[in-house]
């Protein structure tokens, strides 16, 4: 029922976790930016800012829960994909 969805839905609170499907509908090849694994389920999205509600694409990345991990234990890391921006 498409007429449900998104802020008509019940179970809407803020849209904060939306950021997965944002991305999904990019047509961005889901695949870890920096390890090019591409098995969904281990796949997470990173937001390159830290800020849980920028869900702009520009903000949103591909990493598996390994590289997602390292990058917010790693702050060279962190930089190095903060300065890359959309060439990852």
């Amino acid at each position: 029922n498409k007429y449900f969805i998104g802020e008509k839905s019940v179970r809407w609170t803020t849209g904060i976790s939306t950021y997965r499907n944002i991305l999904k509908r990019t047509g961005i090849i889901p695949k870890c930016a920096l390890c090019n694994i591409d098995d969904p389920r281990i796949l997470s999205v990173h937001h390159k800012d830290h800020c849980r509600t920028n869900n702009n694409v520009e903000n949103l990345l591909w990493l598996c829960f390994n590289c997602h991990f390292l990058l917010h234990h790693d702050k060279d890391l962190d930089q190095k994909v903060q300065n890359l921006g959309n060439r990852l």
